[in-house]
């Protein structure tokens, strides 16, 4: 390829996929500073400088039958691509995730001859496995960021990459124990609780209440637990606040400091989701629940074809944290789950161990800058 000024799109429809994009882009930029990105981006892809077409927080929705009230508007943003596809040029278009609109998009582009790169792959080794036939017809370079990835793609007919896991460069501390108990005085003596209940506020909504009732528990049966809640810049802080006010339990919510909160907790409590592996690096023990709508949840259960669905325990192969689904989820059991860990130093001592064994697996630091030097050699390469 001739050296000249290459035109993207790049779309994400998650919070995490806004950074782990966000990441990609600046890589891209430091090797090629004359890109010129466009596409549908979070905050964080905005502030790297992909020019929005879309906002990406608004086309994302939970669970299969959520989604159906976006319908109009992803199709209005999936029609106003395809004119883009239509009467511009691109050089690439790279899709993050986000398979039930990305994979449409990802035919759309290659009708018209765009390069279709995709980096961090749809999970259908764990449902939906059909969906490999088509990522197979529509994708030209996969990139993946789990270990057992590649080998699955490529047994499918797509041309896939492992690159390790971008969260491996994330997930930093940058404050003591210490520092944090004195910052936000909190007690170093006395055992602390984190409690992650979602980066979405559809996800507090249908979840912090049962996190609260547990707190309410395991304040009763150990009065001198603390607790402590990292706040996602994507939730409503009044609509926490309002819960916790509700609830009656101290809870010290601690904004920008994310993985320091986590680091200082002694176990935490989290929504399945990105938080779980980002807690799982940082080898902290946790229960994971997942609870959606009935029928989102019956169709997930048809569609699944892995036994877990933490991350961490699908990395390890097993279970290595306590995993709540649907009717399991009740304030009690994450309680009595919660307090036998805080009781019992040498169980957390041994998932911690284990967490970090799963860390080793994810690659080598460097994740974006490696990823988008291959991105550029398929451009100019085509392999």
């Amino acid at each position: 390829m001739e050296e000249q000024t290459l035109n993207g799109m790049i779309i994400a429809g998650e919070s995490s996929g806004d950074l782990h994009g966000s990441e990609l882009v600046l890589s891209l930029k430091k090797l090629k500073p004359d890109l010129k990105i466009e596409g549908i981006a979070g905050p964080k892809m905005r502030k790297a400088g992909v020019e929005p077409l879309f906002f990406s927080e608004d086309i994302t929705a939970i669970g299969f039958f959520e989604v159906v009230g976006k319908i109009p508007f992803l199709k209005k943003v999936y029609n106003s691509l395809k004119l883009r596809f239509r009467s511009r040029k691109y050089s690439f278009i790279i899709l993050i995730d986000f398979p039930g609109f990305n994979l449409a998009v990802a035919k759309a582009a290659k009708r018209c001859g765009i390069p279709v790169i995709y980096y961090i792959s749809p999970q259908v080794w764990a449902w939906r496995r059909g969906r490999v036939k088509k990522i197979a017809k529509c994708v030209d370079k996969m990139f993946v960021i789990l270990p057992f990835e590649e080998k699955f793609y490529e047994n499918s007919g797509v041309n896939a990459e492992f690159v390790g896991h971008p969260l491996i460069d994330c997930v930093k501390t940058s404050h003591s124990k210490e520092e944090m108990c004195r910052k936000f005085h909190l007690e170093m003596n006395r055992p602390i609780v984190g409690l992650l209940p979602g980066s979405r506020n559809a996800e507090i909504k249908h979840m912090f209440s049962i996190i609260l009732q547990s707190a309410k528990i395991i304040k009763q049966s150990m009065p001198e637990t603390q607790f402590v809640l990292p706040l996602a810049e994507t939730v409503d802080e009044k609509q926490v606040e309002k819960h916790i006010g509700k609830n009656g339990v101290d809870i010290k919510i601690i904004k920008g400091l994310n993985y320091d909160t986590i680091n200082i907790s002694d176990f935490l409590i989290a929504v399945s989701g990105t938080v779980t592996l980002e807690t799982a690096l940082l080898g902290k023990p946790m229960v994971i629940m997942y609870r959606g709508t009935f029928l989102s949840w019956i169709l997930a259960e048809m569609l699944r074809r892995v036994p877990c669905f933490g991350l961490a325990n699908i990395i390890a192969g097993k279970e290595v944290v306590p995993e709540l689904k649907q009717y399991q989820v009740n304030s009690k059991r994450i309680a009595e789950i919660s307090l036998n860990a805080l009781r019992d130093g040498d169980y957390r001592a041994s998932v911690r161990e284990e967490l970090l064994q799963i860390k080793k697996e994810l690659g080598e630091p460097g994740v974006s800058l490696r990823c988008a030097g291959k991105i550029l050699d398929y451009l100019e390469t085509g392999s």
